[in-house]
């Protein structure tokens, strides 16, 4: 693993009747090629993106950045996060199970990865 200590996604419980088995849901793939970064070709330097309030021509801070919805008139819906929390998902807290896989269709290979 490079190093590096890969961290659970999610933690949980799958519960089948009156069994609970605690899971982790790791991410499946690893980044298989270096990060690169964008660089100015003459001189190496790295870019950068600056956020900038196209209102106020002026860049602010992450503190300062949120997230909105555009409505069909134009108009923008700021969002907050109490907001999104109040949304109806029924899957919010919970993972469907639709099927397992044979354990002969898994390849032994996989089973050094933990996904």
């Amino acid at each position: 693993m490079q190093g590096w200590i890969m961290r659970a996604l999610w933690s949980g419980h799958i519960t089948c009747g009156l069994v609970s088995v605690p899971v982790r849901l790791y991410a499946a793939t690893e980044a298989a090629r270096p990060q690169l970064h964008e660089v100015h070709v003459s001189d190496g330097a790295r870019i950068r993106h600056r956020r900038v309030c196209e209102a106020e021509d002026r860049e602010v801070g992450e503190e300062e950045i949120g997230r909105g919805w555009q409505a069909s008139d134009g108009r923008m819906v700021v969002l907050r996060d109490e907001d999104l929390d109040h949304l109806p998902l029924a899957t919010r807290r919970r993972v469907e199970i639709l099927g397992f896989v044979d354990d002969r269709d898994v390849d032994p290979l996989l089973y050094d990865r933990a996904y």
